[in-house]
């Protein structure tokens, strides 16, 4: 995320419409250390500053439906990114110090120009990329930065940009929420040709595996010689059972499962099995 911002201001710095010396300079993203000394006329980013941008923190969770599953994920925490920008000479002397002065002046006036980023030079951010450039911070002392490093102080200014990082962890938040029917009918025992009644129960459920669901999955009660498969959404329908504990079997390729299950239900959706 850092390196597409580096890129991604190195890239407003040769845009054709920026001053010819601006363009012509160098664009360094090194630690002013007390030996750096450019060779040529630059630009220097130094990233002093990471930090979470708490006034646009999202506590609300983001929930995503794919594959037949629902996923919750945290949303992108949003980074501040702090730089400190200097102009480097290869000048000695009053030149030196013209052509720095010359270079931060054209670095700062335009970055101004540009309070977000262009949405096409980071694409892969949900949020637009502001840009505050000069902002006052009084928690940063710059003279301690430089004197941290070991050298003079020089003009300097801040450039932040606040930046979204995903996470990129989900978790796992349950199955679709989906009903069940369950049919309850009055059939004739063929051994009693009407004599006896008995009640047919038809269940279903919805077989998964690593939370997607699996298409022609067998499906079967062995005990009972019944057997099924399920469709591309992973569900499935068994019918004609006898109130009673059975233990329902589910299998795909090598992958197989069983459940213990009541019949009737005593919960909801106690009849999907995952793989």
């Amino acid at each position: 995320m850092i390196q597409d911002l580096d890129t991604t201001l190195k890239t407003i710095f040769d845009d054709i419409l920026a001053p010819a010396k601006l363009r012509n300079a160098e664009i360094k993203f090194e630690t002013p250390v007390k030996t750096y000394n450019p060779g040529s006329p630059t630009i220097n980013l130094f990233l002093l500053e990471v930090k979470e941008n708490r006034v646009l923190r999202d506590p609300v969770p983001i929930i995503e439906f794919s594959a037949g599953a629902f996923t919750q994920k945290q949303p992108p925490v949003r980074v501040d990114a702090t730089y400190v920008v200097t102009a480097w000479s290869a000048e000695v002397g009053e030149d030196k110090i013209s052509e720095e002065h010359e270079l931060l002046a054209l670095a700062l006036a335009w970055l101004s120009r540009f309070p977000v980023v262009p949405g096409a030079l980071l694409p892969s951010q949900p949020f637009p990329v502001t840009l505050f450039t000069a902002l006052p911070d009084n928690r940063l002392n710059i003279g301690e930065f430089w004197s941290a490093l070991g050298i003079p102080p020089r003009a300097a200014f801040t450039l932040t940009a606040t930046v979204a990082l995903d996470l990129a962890v989900a978790m796992p938040f349950g199955p679709p929420v989906d009903s069940k029917e369950m049919i309850y009918k009055k059939l004739l025992a063929p051994q009693t040709m009407g004599a006896k009644i008995d009640e047919a129960i038809e269940i279903g459920g919805i077989v998964t595996q690593s939370g997607a669901a699996v298409d022609g999955a067998t499906v079967e009660i062995a005990s009972l010689g019944l057997s099924t498969l399920s469709d591309a959404e992973g569900r499935f329908r068994l019918s004609i059972l006898r109130a009673g504990n059975y233990t329902l079997q589910a299998s795909k390729g090598g992958s197989s499962a069983s459940l213990f299950i009541p019949v009737p239900p005593t919960v909801l959706n106690q009849y999907d099995i995952q793989l």
